[in-house]
């Protein structure tokens, strides 16, 4: 082989450590989900209702002040109703919200109305909410709600109606800052270090470019605009941020079809099947197509704290968009599994073998997300901040060991091997690589 990439240098113990490192970052992550699931579950608050005795007419008149400090980072008001007696209904209701965020003697009013509907089984109803902001400010939060029971349900049920107030926490929401500005600064020292040893060695090949192409896809996953978020209070860079993990997902699959189609075409030496790429990248197309629409109209959406009515079009778009993400996860995952039966050059096989369970780390990261997550923050499985710190680790490890090296280079490798030893040993395995060719004893 004329040129070697970093992973053919390296030997067990380095895949060991890799292993060992890999283990330890995911436990440290699913411990930290379940720490802050549990944590977020327990700490719910039920606050005091005002005039929630006042029933005339139907109408019922629920009002709630809340301070609100910057640490919160995200707030979430809904409505808890819970029926006295078992029931298995539907239940719709007219409500009036507002929403009062008085700042500096100066009240940034937000109001809609619209008609809810929850779903009533024996003894518990699904929650309702009412506010979400993503960008809190610190400033007083009064929320105003008037009922009106169109069905007379609540009366003749018995539900009890209360407000309940989720929000993050301070140290959570340091953690979470502190760890992504650091992961950002990680992003671009790496994109600058690969970029500066292929101008410095003068390499601009594909694999470098892919390279290069990731590691700035890690940058924008990682967002550099999380802290201007935090003390700018925008909402808009939180949907920035959505679209950015989204473009970076794009990224991320491109760059793993390559290298499998890679080491598919050294291995069966046969042109690609042209149909089979053209339809891959007419779903590649779609999902960019689609999370670039929604992002957009996210924005148009949700130009207010409270929660508006649903938009049928918003959710077709992002169900079609999970549904793409979901094939292409599943398109990857099949190609590299039947690839094993294609790849049987050592060389392509142990870097075969090392994209794999890196590649389902990252689609487990992603499935998870995709069917776990709902517009509450209270049911995330995973906190986007180890989710970022989860890929900034695979995409530094495969950029670095998927990085293109010349012979020559191959003695300051991981492995310390000379150029003749590591080509000799390539060789002997390409000779023994069929059963016809290995010695008989």
């Amino acid at each position: 082989m004329r040129n070697q990439l970093i992973v053919d240098t390296m030997n067990r113990w380095h895949f060991i450590i890799l292993t060992v490192i890999t283990i330890l970052i995911s436990l440290a992550v699913a411990g930290v989900s379940i720490y802050y699931h549990r944590v977020v579950l327990t700490t719910e608050i039920t606050p005091l209702v005002v005039d929630v005795s006042s029933y005339s007419n139907g109408t019922y008149a629920l009002v709630q002040s809340l301070d609100v400090q910057k640490y919160d980072k995200w707030l979430e008001v809904y409505l808890k109703l819970e029926p006295k007696n078992e029931i298995n209904e539907e239940i719709s209701f007219y409500a009036e919200t507002q929403l009062h965020i008085v700042k500096d003697f100066h009240d940034n009013v937000n109001s809609f109305n619209r008609t809810y509907t929850t779903r009533c089984f024996i003894d518990k109803c699904d929650d309702i909410i009412f506010v979400t902001d993503d960008a809190v400010q610190e400033a007083k939060y009064i929320i105003l709600v008037a009922i009106k029971d169109i069905e007379n349900k609540f009366n003749s049920t018995g539900l009890t109606i209360s407000l309940r107030v989720s929000k993050a926490f301070k140290s959570h929401t340091i953690f979470s800052l502190s760890l992504t500005i650091t992961l950002v600064f990680i992003s671009i020292i790496t994109f600058i270090i690969l970029f500066g040893i292929a101008i410095k060695k003068k390499e601009f090949n594909i694999y470098v470019n892919f390279n290069l192409l990731l590691s700035f896809g890690m940058i924008l996953f990682n967002d550099p605009f999380v802290a201007l978020g935090f003390y700018a209070n925008y909402i808009s860079i939180e949907y920035v941020d959505n679209v950015l993990m989204e473009l970076y997902m794009f990224i991320l699959f491109v760059w793993i079809f390559f290298h499998v189609d890679h080491l598919k075409l050294l291995a069966i030496e046969e042109p690609y099947p042209i149909l089979q790429w053209i339809l891959r990248s007419c779903v590649l197309i779609a999902y960019f197509f689609c999370f670039i629409l929604y992002f957009f109209m996210n924005i148009l959406h949700h130009s207010s704290s409270i929660t508006g009515s649903p938009n049928p079009i918003m959710d077709d778009i992002k169900a079609i968009r999970d549904l793409l993400q979901v094939v292409l996860v599943f398109w990857i995952l099949m190609s590299e599994f039947f690839s094993f039966t294609q790849v049987m050059n050592p060389i392509n096989r142990k870097r075969l073998f090392f994209l794999t369970p890196f590649t389902l780390l990252v689609a487990v990261a992603c499935v998870i997300q995709l069917f776990f997550q709902n517009d509450s923050h209270n049911n995330i499985p995973i906190p986007v901040c180890m989710v970022k710190l989860m890929n900034t680790y695979f995409v530094i490890v495969m950029c670095f060991c998927f990085y293109q090296i010349k012979n020559d280079l191959a003695t300051i490798s991981l492995l310390h091997t000379t150029e003749t030893n590591q080509t000799i040993l390539y060789d002997e395995y390409d000779m023994f690589d069929s059963e016809d060719d290995k010695p008989i004893l």
